[in-house]
C-alpha cells in the first residue's frame, strides 16, 4: 500500500462519514426538527436586526438532502468499496463537488466564506469555527480522490 493509496482511503473516510452526519442532520430539518437552525441560516447583522436571510423551504431542504446522500456515496464509488460497478466518470465528479466546496469556502464575501464582511452573527462564528473549514477539509478530499489513480 503506497502513502497516496492510503491517504485516498482517509480521504474517502473523512468525507464519507462527514457527509453522512450532514445529510442526517438536513434529513431531521426536512422532518421538522429545528435543531442546530439558529447556528445555520444567515443573518444580516445584528445592527440591522438579525433577520434571516432567507427560510429553507421543505423541498428544497429534501433536495440538498438528496445531493448531500449522492455525495455521501462518491468516494465509495470512486474506490470502488461499494459493490456497484464504479462509474467512469467518478474522479470527474470529484473534482466538480471539490470545486463547489472551494466555492462554498470562498464564499458570498459578505455572509459566508473566508472573505465575509459580516462577523458578528452566530452564524458568522459558526462558519468560522466549523463550516468553511469543513468545506476547506472537504474539497480537498474530494480533490484528491478526483486526482486517484483507479
Amino acid at each position: 500500500m503506497t502513502i497516496f493509496t492510503l491517504l485516498t482511503s482517509v480521504a474517502a473516510l473523512v468525507a464519507t462519514a462527514s457527509l453522512a452526519a450532514i445529510t442526517l442532520l438536513h434529513g431531521a430539518w426536512v422532518l421538522g426538527s429545528p435543531l442546530w437552525l439558529d447556528r445555520v441560516i444567515p443573518r444580516t447583522s445584528d445592527a440591522a436586526g438579525g433577520r434571516p436571510l432567507f427560510v429553507p423551504a421543505r423541498g428544497l431542504t429534501g433536495a440538498v438532502t438528496l445531493a448531500f446522500a449522492l455525495l455521501t456515496l462518491l468516494p465509495g464509488l470512486t474506490l470502488g468499496w461499494l459493490p456497484l460497478p464504479p462509474p467512469r466518470m467518478a474522479p470527474t465528479l470529484c473534482l466538480g463537488a471539490a470545486f463547489i466546496f472551494v466555492v462554498r469556502a470562498i464564499g458570498d464575501f459578505r455572509y459566508c466564506g473566508l472573505f465575509r464582511r459580516i462577523r458578528s452573527t452566530t452564524f458568522a462564528r459558526w462558519d468560522a469555527r466549523l463550516y468553511t473549514p469543513l468545506c476547506l477539509l472537504l474539497a480537498a478530499c474530494y480533490g484528491l480522490l478526483g486526482v486517484a489513480p483507479n
